[in-house]
């Protein structure tokens, strides 16, 4: 009940009475759609007048987390991260963001925002457990009689040094790649947490050829990201064997980077259809050369 002095009042003065009311989410089912109605009435003396008002509420996860992209020509992973509800947080919450072993953080966003006001900050690092903490403001996800959800948008560089060497090489042989959220408020009271996981495959060699002339032309593309595969380690041997109908034009090896630039390299010719080559294991890199076949 809100009791006021009116003298005075008038349509161009009119009473207005702004509150807050706190949805209890400890009373509602995931998933399903509330309405949330407010009757109002009005009394002068024996006179009196109601209003009504009510908006549609699903009520889903305060907080989720997914993979939503995976670019396999830069190896980043991008993941997003909405929170929906806020009990209690008062437009200010923290999100504790955990980056697992074999991912580093690139970069962050919000990519959806129910007000222009909502600002970001975030903690140096990730710190030595791949944890950083991001600090929102204004964060209210009540605008104009409807809940939207901010949605804060994270990329990953795939640094693990087994799918990077291609051993999760085919969608019927993925990685698993796992990313974890917690969201607090203010003061650091844990309000939900979220877990993600998602599957990329990677091909660190492929192989291609053509006939000209008389001669099978062959090309290796190795390394394609271009990343550090081994990290006690500056090389690595790519060996090829061909059909043993085949024989090796032994001068017709190069070895050139991403730009087209020749790469130095060891060579050792194991048969006339074998042969070792030691790169760089740090670059994207491109293998050609030219066989003829036996008896030709």
């Amino acid at each position: 009940v809100f009791l006021k002095d009116i003298s005075g009042v008038s349509a161009e003065t009119p009473v207005v009475i702004t509150y807050n009311t706190q949805l209890k989410f400890d009373a509602m089912e995931e998933g399903k759609t509330y309405t949330m109605g407010n009757n109002a009435q009005i009394r002068l003396g024996a006179w009196f007048s109601k209003v009504y008002s009510a908006f549609q509420y699903n009520y889903g996860d305060m907080l989720k987390k997914e993979l939503v992209d995976y670019n396999a020509e830069t190896g980043q992973l991008t993941w997003h991260i909405t929170i929906s509800q806020m009990p209690g947080m008062d437009g200010n919450a923290i999100l504790k963001e955990i980056i697992p072993e074999g991912q580093e953080y690139v970069s962050h966003r919000i990519c959806q925002s129910p007000t222009s006001i909502t600002s970001i900050t975030k903690t140096e690092g990730p710190d030595i457990d791949g944890v950083m903490l991001f600090y929102f403001k204004n964060l209210y996800p009540y605008i104009e009689n409807q809940y939207v959800s901010t949605i804060l948008e994270v990329v990953t560089q795939i640094t693990d040094e087994n799918f990077l060497l291609g051993k999760y090489d085919s969608a019927e042989n993925p990685k698993e790649f796992v990313n974890d959220a917690v969201l607090y408020d203010s003061n650091m009271n844990k309000q939900a947490d979220a877990h993600a996981v998602g599957e990329a495959f990677y091909k660190a060699m492929d192989k291609s050829g053509k006939y000209v002339d008389g001669n099978a032309i062959y090309s290796i593309e190795v390394n394609p990201l271009g990343a550090d595969l081994l990290s006690d380690k500056e090389y690595i041997t790519v060996v090829d064997t061909m059909d043993e109908r085949l024989v090796l034009n032994t001068d017709s090896i190069t070895v050139k980077d991403a730009e087209g630039n020749d790469v130095a390299y060891t060579k050792e010719i194991v048969s006339s259809n074998q042969f070792k080559l030691t790169v760089p294991d740090d670059k994207a890199l491109i293998i050609s050369y030219s066989a003829y076949a036996k008896g030709q």
